[in-house]
């Protein structure tokens, strides 16, 4: 269920786009500072240069999903966080893994090199580690740190002269007082009305 409404929202993201862990965070001030996106891939210090995002609102499933796109360094980070009992507008800060974090990793912005969440891909056998941690939340801006491993799981194995490494570590990511729109899926929306046949007649 819980991975069902992780994933039914991210269609609905897709669709309005187009154009429980309770590990607690103590700091839940308002997010200042520069905005700006960073981490270590592998060995590469990586820097964002574009970042879009977004908070959809889901009031009738009571919950919520935050998704993220940040591109720079011809690399390109996507990740999103699901709450299955808020749907306040604004994300509780705690850490967000397992069923509730997602990020995927992208050479050249194709989706044909790319590094994902290996918990869909069956050749792979050991526990994820995609960990992202919400430290400061506003109903405009958020910010935090994010860190996992992917997994390449096509045949390529280059992009422009750069290899694909088999593994690879995402470390020391920091996203800060991030600015986002916010979607709120009306109400009634979600429910499929379903009408019994009349076999009598």
């Amino acid at each position: 269920m819980r991975s069902f409404l992780l994933k039914g929202i991210y269609l609905l993201v897709s669709l309005s786009i187009l154009a429980c862990s309770s590990d607690s965070v103590e700091n839940n001030d308002k997010p200042s500072g520069d905005s700006y996106m960073k981490a270590n891939f592998g060995d590469l210090e990586w820097e964002a240069n574009d970042i879009v995002a977004q908070l959809t609102v889901v009031p009738d499933q009571g919950g919520q999903r935050f998704d993220l796109t940040a591109i720079g360094m011809k690399r390109k980070l996507v990740m999103a966080t699901a709450e299955m009992d808020n749907s306040s507008g604004k994300l509780t800060t705690k850490v967000y893994e397992n069923d509730f974090a997602l990020m995927f990793f992208y050479f050249g912005f194709s989706n044909d090199f790319w590094y994902g969440n290996y918990a869909d891909i069956p050749d792979f056998d050991s526990e994820p580690d995609i960990k992202i941690t919400v430290t400061e939340s506003s109903e405009t801006a958020i910010s935090g740190t994010f860190s996992g491993t992917f997994y390449r799981i096509t045949g390529e194995t280059e992009y422009e002269g750069t290899q694909f490494p088999e593994v690879l570590k995402i470390t020391n990511g920091v996203f800060n007082n991030i600015p986002f729109q916010t979607v709120t899926v009306p109400e009634g929306s979600l429910a499929i009305e379903k009408k019994r046949p009349d076999f009598q007649n």
